[in-house]
């Protein structure tokens, strides 16, 4: 029974991540605001993720090494993106740059491991993942720092993304709290504890789709605004010259 509720589970995870990923890159073309760009990178990648880790691609590649193989580094590129995404919606740049220096290179951080593809095909640094999980948790422990700083400055979205980054990193905690002890309790674990990762990326992504609403609606009223701004100045240009013409015809 877990193991269908798993995979409906799944199915309904990577198409709600799928679907509202391409909705937020069409956004992007319309606005070029990197954060639609971060944001749908960041969960097309976490749908691969569960894709890989769930063994669907061993019915593609028939081989558990190359699934996770993957995965690993599906993973690590996930959380690559999802700094970018983080780093464009709390507008760190703008506000916290030195904040903002520190994240860019704990994004960078993340990719190193990548840098490590030969070594692990020959068997070398293969048991790293447990690093990396931890690196995970201190990670966006220090998003979540961020965010609660960003809002004791009054940032709009900071709120936001504090609430949805909180329950997303105690999922990601309970759940790497799973995979510590998979070997003793893989028959015994609840659907909750194995499918908590899944759980808090399904909310995560749903409610920060809801936030980009917001963030397109501000957008599309700031391009209004400056077209109707735009016509206006346009206006009174035209009476200018207009009021230009008559003075010099009367003289």
């Amino acid at each position: 029974m877990n193991y269908i509720r798993g995979w409906i589970l799944l199915s309904v995870i990577v198409g709600v991540m799928i679907a509202l990923g391409f909705y937020v890159l069409f956004q992007y073309f319309l606005f070029r605001d990197r954060s639609f760009l971060y944001f749908f990178l960041s969960f097309i990648a976490f749908a691969l993720y569960f894709l890989t880790y769930e063994r669907v691609g061993y019915a593609i590649f028939g081989s558990d090494y190359i699934t996770r193989f993957t995965s690993n580094y599906i993973a690590i590129l996930c959380s690559f993106f999802y700094f970018g995404f983080s780093r464009h919606f709390l507008a760190t740049r703008q506000h916290f740059p030195r904040t903002d220096r520190f994240l860019r290179l704990v994004q960078v951080l993340y990719i190193v491991p990548l840098l490590f593809i030969l070594l692990i095909n020959l068997g070398v640094f293969w048991n790293f993942s447990t690093y990396i999980h931890t690196f995970h948790v201190l990670a966006f422990l220090a998003l979540i720092i961020v965010a609660i700083r960003s809002f004791a400055n009054h940032n709009p979205q900071s709120g936001y993304y504090l609430l949805v980054n909180s329950l997303f990193f105690v999922c990601l905690c309970v759940y790497i709290y799973y995979l510590y002890h998979r070997p003793a309790i893989e028959h015994t674990a609840p659907f909750f504890l194995r499918a908590s990762l899944k759980i808090g990326s399904l909310g995560q992504v749903v409610l920060f789709a809801l936030a980009m609403a917001h963030r397109f609606r501000k957008l599309s009223l700031q391009v209004v605004e400056k077209q109707l701004e735009n016509e206006r100045l346009g206006k009174e240009r035209i009476i200018e010259i207009q009021e230009i013409i008559s003075s010099k015809n009367i003289e």
